[in-house]
């Protein structure tokens, strides 16, 4: 059996309120699909199927990088059409670039490439929340909101599974690690 798996960033109930709001003011655009706030994460490193008999190697592997690393903030940067405006298929609420986001997300990538657990590799992370989909190019007007700011703390690391059920998609956390 695999399980489909990812690592990112709890958020807190403020930022999952604000970030609801906003995309909900959206939700009549044509084809728009709104993610459940429940679902809400900063990914750190996708990782995708990975055995069953992988993941306890997995979870261990993220917590000896979380033992490396101190706990830091993200401030928010701003809503933003994605990946670009003119192949646009997402609402993300973007982070300012840290360097200790960067540097955790490459340090888990890094170590799992030596333990040889595959996983989608990015050089340069960018911190985000998907807060909706859409049809490519069929992109809504952003509407304005003022959550300058907001700030996530990013105090531990969560490895969640990705789950169907009832045709939903459904993040279920696995286990949390405390960065230091």
């Amino acid at each position: 059996m695999v399980r489909r798996v990812f690592v990112g960033l709890p958020l807190s109930d403020q930022l999952r309120i604000s970030f609801a709001e906003f995309a909900w003011q959206h939700r009549d655009h044509p084809g728009i699909r709104l993610v459940h706030p429940s679902n809400y994460h900063l990914t750190l490193c996708f990782i995708g199927e990975i055995p069953e008999e992988l993941l306890q190697n997995l979870l261990s592997t993220v917590q000896l990088v979380c033992n490396r690393h101190q706990s830091f903030t993200l401030r928010f940067n701003r809503y933003s059409l994605a990946p670009a405006r003119r192949d646009a298929r997402m609402i993300w609420a973007k982070f300012l670039v840290e360097g200790a986001f960067s540097q955790l997300s490459k340090d888990l990538c890094q170590t799992f490439r030596q333990f040889s657990i595959k996983h989608k590799y990015h050089e340069n992370p960018i911190p985000h929340v998907t807060l909706a989909r859409f049809p490519e190019a069929q992109y809504p007007e952003l509407k304005s909101a003022n959550h300058l700011s907001l700030q996530l703390t990013a105090r531990r690391v969560c490895v969640w599974e990705s789950i169907v059920e009832h045709d939903q998609r459904i993040y279920q956390p696995l286990s949390f690690f405390y960065l230091k």
